[in-house]
């Protein structure tokens, strides 16, 4: 059978992470079920399959899932989608959508033995249930990790897939298309491998045999070129990675992106923070907005006010939120919301300076004395700047002192926090 499926790999052992990745929170759902989302907006796949360890709650799973036979007949509905060593078949209706997908859910035959695992026990459960005739399956099957959470199908791995299964000489037509970056690095969970290749993968467990490149090297391949800094083919393996692609994620869907600088008192040190922050990005020649909550009323713009530091700083815009009205001194009865001041700016960026309140990503300052004191919960801290030695260890977070603000600004803008590459 011709066509293309779509495999995703979601049962590997999240050691990095401390937690199952694929129920990490993504969006509106989970980083498996965005994954399975995007998949099959972008490309009209003929069959999916997805390679777990775990039942998963039909909750976790998007719209209606029901089990069937191999042979295609209904069964009784349950709570769970459970995966077998030898597939299980579905059948999903995305939300939304009158289309119904053909599902197979399996788990390793080889247990912790890395994505390679994963790679056989997908592949070769779908070519055992091919080759005994029991369902028309494709031939082939992107393969992806669900730890990729900015992935959608490539159109020119695609591309480069169809010519070379149109090859007029059978011969010719390659078992992998493996996307490769400039500086030689291969993307083999976001390849695309013909179903016999799970047989192949086998062969490699049973000797002893772990790594993805083995399996490469074995089948004859077709290359193709991709960037070095394809955010398609970022993954996230650790906490720390998994905010930095959650801030981006965040702040490619504001108006203004922002970073929080935070405190759990006053006189610690975020209006440093923030003015070295904003001399530091102005000077990469983005506009810097500030915006600062002030809990006993203010005034604007004096040299010796924070907001006077921040415009001295080259802030293009500055807002402040007190109890006696916000921005340029309009009264009101009540403070505004922060990040609603900030998205009314006409800056490429904007800092919320705050006790306790602001939105994610957050910077949290602390001082010696007091080192063990967050101002909020952890997973919202992205990086901590401190006058000691690191705290909190457990926390999943980046580390600078009060003079590396030249080195805040900069991995801040190598992460994309801000979420503004192209």
């Amino acid at each position: 059978m011709t066509g293309l499926g779509c495999m995703m790999v979601a049962g590997g052992m999240s050691t990095r992470m401390g937690r199952d990745k694929a129920s990490l929170p993504w969006m509106d759902g989970t980083l498996l079920s965005s994954l399975a989302m995007r998949a099959v907006r972008s490309y009209s796949f003929t069959h999916l399959c997805v390679v777990i360890n775990r039942p998963l709650a039909k909750t976790e799973w998007p719209g209606r899932v029901w089990p069937v036979t191999k042979s295609g007949r209904l069964l009784r509905g349950d709570a769970c989608i459970v995966p077998t060593t030898e597939g299980r078949m579905y059948r999903w209706q995305p939300p939304d959508s009158e289309r119904i997908i053909s599902m197979l859910v399996v788990s390793d035959r080889f247990k912790a033995c890395g994505p390679l695992a994963g790679v056989e026990a997908g592949l070769g459960a779908i070519t055992a249930i091919a080759d005994a005739g029991e369902a028309a399956l494709p031939d082939y099957y992107l393969t992806v990790s669900v730890d990729m959470p900015f992935y959608e199908p490539d159109s020119i791995v695609l591309a480069q897939w169809q010519t070379a299964t149109l090859a007029p000489n059978a011969s010719d037509t390659p078992y992998i298309v493996m996307p490769k970056q400039a500086d030689g690095r291969l993307q083999p969970l976001a390849a695309i491998y013909h179903r016999q290749c799970g047989k192949i993968a086998g062969r490699l467990l049973e000797t002893g045999e772990r790594r993805m490149q083995s399996l490469v090297a074995a089948v004859p391949t077709v290359y193709v070129p991709i960037a070095n800094d394809n955010r398609c083919y970022r993954n996230v393996n650790t906490p720390l990675a998994y905010k930095e692609a959650l801030a981006y994620a965040i702040n490619r869907t504001r108006t203004v992106p922002i970073v929080t600088v935070t405190a759990n008192r006053s006189k610690t040190g975020k209006t440093r923070v923030a003015t070295e922050l904003i001399r530091q990005l102005t000077s990469q020649g983005m506009k810097v907005g500030l915006v600062k909550s002030d809990g006993h009323g203010f005034t604007m713009d004096y040299a010796d006010t924070d907001t006077g530091k921040a415009t001295a700083a080259g802030a293009a815009a500055v807002a402040i939120s007190g109890p006696n009205g916000y921005a340029v001194l309009q009264h009101t009865p009540s403070k505004d919301s922060l990040l609603t001041l900030a998205q009314g700016m006409k800056v490429d960026v904007a800092l919320l300076e705050s006790r306790h309140h602001g939105s994610f990503p957050k910077i949290a300052v602390l001082r010696q004395g007091h080192m063990e004191e967050l101002p909020c919960e952890p997973q919202e801290v992205l990086a901590i700047v401190s006058d000691g030695p690191r705290p909190l260890p457990e926390t999943a977070c980046r580390y600078f002192s009060f003079d590396e603000g030249d080195a805040l600004a900069t991995w801040l803008l190598e992460r994309d926090i801000f979420g503004r590459r192209q």
